[in-house]
């Protein structure tokens, strides 16, 4: 693991408490990093990035380190936040995954969505959309699954939390009009202050 997590120092007591980590809630304090049992199936693509092999450690793009202990759904990881944290995360991992929804956010960035939603009110604007909280029930009203992230056919992205966010294009102004609505409004504005 040095290779992966820069220059550890563990001893073989630190390795078997990290090893013996197989219910949720557990934790175990290594070298002043909090490690956590993670119950999930990490060859699959999840908020970690893509998925992995059996024993492999990595750190994530969110600074989070992972060590896939076995196959099926064991895993060691410093992740603290809760499941919505989670599935924002993995939906900001979707460029990664060659997904059409194509997000590729930072923690700060999923961090932002993730109090948009706590809040439920107000807005963040992240790579050309402007993302709102939205009490639609997905499952019931298209079929979708909690941790589910799409783009409909308007070009609107969602992601399914229980209710969810809902990011809608930022209209572009196209360059030579704007340049046209701004020396208009310069005109009008120096006729004025001539009168």
């Amino acid at each position: 693991m040095n290779n992966t997590f820069g220059s550890v120092d563990w001893n073989l007591g630190e390795v078997d408490a990290m090893t013996a980590l197989d219910t949720s809630g557990e934790s175990a304090l290594i070298d002043g990093v909090t490690w956590r049992y993670l119950g999930r199936n990490l060859s699959n693509n999840g908020f970690w990035g893509l998925g992995k092999t059996v024993s492999n450690g990595w750190t994530d793009k969110y600074g989070y380190k992972h060590i896939y202990l076995d196959s099926g759904t064991r895993g060691i990881t410093t992740f603290d936040k809760d499941i919505a944290w989670e599935r924002i995360g993995k939906a900001g991992y979707s460029a990664d995954f060659s997904e059409i929804f194509n997000e590729d956010w930072s923690a700060e960035e999923v961090q932002a969505l993730y109090a948009l939603y706590q809040a439920q009110s107000g807005s963040v604007t992240l790579n050309g959309y402007t993302w709102r909280y939205t009490s639609e029930e997905f499952s019931e009203t298209q079929g979708k699954t909690l941790g589910d992230y799409w783009l409909n056919n308007h070009n609107h992205k969602f992601i399914y939390l229980g209710s969810g966010l809902e990011g809608s294009p930022v209209p572009e102004i196209p360059g030579g009009m704007a340049l046209a609505l701004l020396f208009g409004f310069g005109v009008s504005y120096l006729r004025r202050m001539k009168k």
